[in-house]
């Protein structure tokens, strides 16, 4: 077949949605080798009666396949042979031969915070465990959230960010719930920061300097705390300004990388991975294919597979892919059909990742 076919993966708008740009990249690649055989996933040219295919906009279902498996996602397209869901790896269309259930109305994330939370309570920590519920907050995950902010303080009981997200503050030197919060709140207290202060009698005369009240000194227990709240912050921001200048260092590395002339080959036993910014770069994208095929492999069994091997170019900056291929800056990556071979790039994405991580 003579002609080239060019796939423009969701990663060309990616500056504006929150998702991996890595994966999605990474599962346009693996992707491309199975379109050419496998009947389980259709393009939208091929859907049939737009009409019929209207549903409710911005509807959460999990999609349960016959194998078990659940895809979880908001709803993009139903007819009576297929369904199409929105996730993090961009919109999957499915046949619903192969569904066994639509469930409707659930929070997609739900299953997502499980893992996030398994991961947190390896760690110990309550940084992690409060990063958490402020995630499951953004996520409509409110019982999940305030499990995590009962996590952080079981570990801290004095973590305020995991307080501040349960809505505690401080009340004579003690924690109290939101319930008691707001009882206080109405009875002459005011809300300072974490702490709550009864409120003054009333305006002090404009004649006269209202003098500060002398400042309650801290208790030996309390000055401790706060010692070792300082130390635990200032060890958090030399971590983070360190990781910022390791990452930074990297970066410059792999977009630096060598010239096409020199890329370096990675064969594993699917791909031919062809690359030209560091061969640290080079294996990683290996890796994501071989574990990507074995995914979909395991998903979509096919009896018969095309014979061969898939070559994947992957150039060291949007640019060079640019220039050598001649595709305009909304393209992130491109099957051709006459070669069977990929063409892709390694980039940026947002403030600290890159295409794949």
């Amino acid at each position: 077949m003579e002609a080239t076919r060019t796939k423009t993966t969701p990663a060309s708008m990616s500056a504006r949605v929150r998702t991996i740009r890595g994966v999605l990249l990474a599962g346009l690649l693996s992707v491309s080798s199975f379109l050419a055989t496998s009947p389980a996933f259709s393009s939208a040219a091929e859907a049939g009666d737009a009409a019929r295919a209207t549903r409710a906009a911005e509807e959460q279902v999990v999609v349960v396949l016959k194998d078990g498996t659940e895809l979880p996602g908001i709803l993009v397209r139903e007819t009576d042979t297929e369904v199409a869901i929105k996730s993090p790896f961009g919109i999957t269309t499915i046949q619903k031969s192969k569904v066994k259930e639509i469930r409707r109305g659930e929070n997609p994330w739900r299953k997502e915070f499980q893992t996030r939370f398994d991961r947190a309570r390896r760690l110990a920590k309550a940084d992690s465990f409060a990063d958490l519920g402020a995630w499951a907050d953004l996520k409509g995950l409110s019982e999940e959230s305030e499990r995590a902010y009962d996590a952080a303080i079981g570990i801290d009981a004095d973590h305020e960010a995991a307080r501040r997200g349960l809505g505690h503050a401080r009340h004579e030197g003690r924690w109290v719930n939101a319930t008691r919060v707001a009882a206080l709140l109405t009875e002459g207290y005011d809300l300072q920061g974490l702490d709550l202060v009864k409120r003054g009698a009333g305006a002090a005369p404009k004649d006269k300097v209202t003098e500060k009240p002398e400042a309650r000194k801290l208790t030996p227990e309390e000055l401790n705390r706060q010692k070792k709240e300082e130390g635990r912050r200032a060890k958090l921001l030399e971590k983070r300004r360190k990781q910022r200048e390791k990452f930074e260092q990297e970066r410059r590395a792999e977009f630096k990388g060598v010239p096409w002339e020199d890329a370096y080959r990675i064969r594993s036993a699917h791909y031919d991975i062809v690359c030209n910014s560091t061969k640290q770069v080079a294996n990683t994208y290996s890796m994501i294919m071989e574990a990507l095929y074995g995914a979909l492999s395991s998903r979509f069994k096919q009896k018969h597979v095309r014979d061969g091997r898939l070559t994947v170019h992957v150039f060291k900056t949007q640019q060079e892919f640019m220039a050598r291929t001649g595709v305009s800056q909304f393209v992130g990556g491109f099957y051709r059909l006459d070669t069977e071979q990929v063409y892709a790039y390694h980039g940026t994405f947002g403030n600290t990742g890159t295409t794949y991580s």
